[in-house]
């Protein structure tokens, strides 16, 4: 667990970056909405400027999978020249994903990565056709993380000259990433399609039929999931504009198809009872009602008088942005690495609600302004153009009904696991053994002087300093020490309010033993 709390620290950087992302990726995308412009208006000058401002926020989270790579491998290395090394390794194995190419996968799984692409002139086709790389997603960027990894242990205990004279460490870091990249490329190339095909296999089974809330339940656990790996264009291209999310022709013939595009084509005709919109309805929930719930709880973790001051202004614009922009991936990932029990718990209240809309027959879809990518359903917005519309009065009041009971049973979950489920939860009486071990080096009870906690760190104030031997802590638990005048800070992730709150306790019962 130690090296799981440690996670949150090494990828608070790239999912600080997607965050931004998402808020001007959103911004952009409520500019351009129609419904936006219907009832504000538009002026050319600002829908340019949101084009390109949507097109820049597009390119950084398309681009996540780099990002998240280039901080990984580099967060124990000074060298600067490892993450040139895995930059290259990123392109080498995306670029022999082009050449061993696959007919038999779909075309969903193929993309442009950081403007690669090939002209199919180049394989000996007389066919002139452009080839994308297979992309990847996560997946990619952990195997180059691996490969950059290895050549760096080989190149690291020879001399300054590893090779040839002319060929110092750093070029050979280079060529050996190069190569292996060029192994897990071909090992993508051979293996993705089996990885497709389980893949297929579940969409298959849930587009059997959309009306069955089993079906939904579990399309709703892999459509999170997806978005987490940075596969989620294989589910918007498939299901929201392909035909495993159903297909209808509109009164003057045009065929749409997918959840997404149906729904697209039958508000302009005026038709909301048709089914579409289906996978879209729970985003409104998760965005509008759940994660502020979440974001609540963490703001209650914080006891400092003044952090929660700092904190206060910070929940309240990440909450507005999820209800506003529906920033809902970058909340997820931070859920992911933070408190992975209360992600899978997530996952399940997100399959419930999929199923319990389809079950109720509520689907209320999103305006679709013109981007896989941009897409950011489920937004406060997008709800505001429906409220005076009769047709979707019973849906909006059971969505709300539905979202209040989400919002409940967010925060007590989350304010219990902080509380108790954060500890104990894998070894019997760890949160006892934790707490006698942090006293223990700081020299008990009486030596504490001030005590608060933050939603991953502990930070202490001792009387005496002379005592403090932190060499009695199992590292087990902790991640981090910091010693500053302010005192200590010490990292021990999600359980630190539960401990918090036990030695808070045994404080108040010597304050008054002492005062009897």
């Amino acid at each position: 667990m130690r090296r799981w709390r440690s996670y949150i620290e090494i990828t608070s950087f790239p999912i600080k970056v997607l965050f931004i992302a998402t808020i001007m990726l959103g911004l952009s995308t409520l500019i351009l909405n129609p419904n936006f412009i219907t009832l504000v208006g538009s002026l050319e000058a600002i829908s340019s400027g949101a084009r390109v401002l949507k097109y820049i926020a597009s390119s950084i989270i398309g681009a996540f999978p780099l990002i998240f790579l280039m901080r990984i491998v580099n967060r124990r290395e000074d060298d600067p020249m490892i993450s040139v090394a895995a930059l290259v390794g990123y392109f080498t194995l995306h670029i022999l994903t082009m050449f061993i190419n696959s007919t038999e996968l779909n075309s969903t799984v193929f993309r442009s990565t950081m403007g690669l692409i090939l002209d199919s002139t180049a394989l000996g086709n007389n066919t002139l056709l452009a080839v994308n790389p297979i992309y990847t997603g996560v997946a990619g960027s952990l195997i180059v993380f691996f490969t950059t990894r290895m050549a760096n242990k080989m190149i690291s205990g020879r001399s300054a000259y590893s090779v040839w004279n002319f060929v110092d460490k750093q070029t050979a870091l280079i060529f050996w990433s190069v190569a292996f990249s060029a192994i897990g490329g071909i090992l993508i190339a051979f293996t993705w399609p089996f990885v497709v095909q389980a893949v297929m296999t579940i969409f298959n089974f849930v587009a059997r039929d959309l009306n069955n809330p089993i079906n939904l339940f579990v399309y709703g656990i892999v459509d999170r999931i997806s978005d987490v790996l940075g596969l989620n264009l294989w589910v918007r291209k498939l299901f929201w504009f392909g035909e495993l999310g159903g297909s209808w022709s509109d009164a003057f013939g045009v065929y749409h198809l997918g959840d997404v595009g149906m729904w697209t084509g039958q508000i302009k005709s005026s038709l909301f009872s048709l089914g579409s919109g289906r996978l879209i309805t729970p985003y409104y929930i998760l965005n509008i009602f759940a994660m502020p719930a979440y974001l609540i709880t963490i703001y209650q973790a914080y006891t400092d008088k003044i952090e929660k001051v700092k904190m206060r202004a910070f929940i309240v614009v990440v909450a507005l942005a999820s209800i506003l922009f529906g920033t809902l991936l970058p909340i997820e990932l931070f859920l992911l690495f933070s408190a992975p029990l209360l992600y899978v718990f997530h996952l399940g209240i997100t399959g419930i609600l999929f199923g319990l809309f389809t079950s109720l027959k509520v689907q209320i879809g999103y305006a679709y302004t013109g981007s896989v990518i941009g897409a950011t359903p489920g937004s406060l917005f997008d709800l505001m153009i429906y409220v005076r519309n009769p047709a979707l009065q019973k849906s909006l009041l059971v969505l709300l009904l539905v979202g209040i009971v989400t919002f409940l049973a967010y925060l007590a979950m989350s304010t219990h696991y902080y509380r108790r489920l954060a500890v104990n939860f894998v070894t019997v009486n760890e949160k006892d053994s934790m707490i006698e071990e942090l006293l223990a080096c700081l020299g008990g009870l009486e030596n504490i002087k001030l005590f608060n906690s933050s939603l991953f760190n502990l930070t202490i104030q001792v009387y005496d300093r002379e005592v403090v031997d932190f060499l009695k802590i199992n590292h087990h638990y902790i991640t981090r020490i910091v010693e500053s005048k302010a005192g200590y800070s010490l990292t021990y992730g999600a359980c630190s309010h539960i401990l918090w709150m036990e030695i808070q306790h045994r404080l108040k019962e010597l304050s008054y033993q002492q005062s009897a």
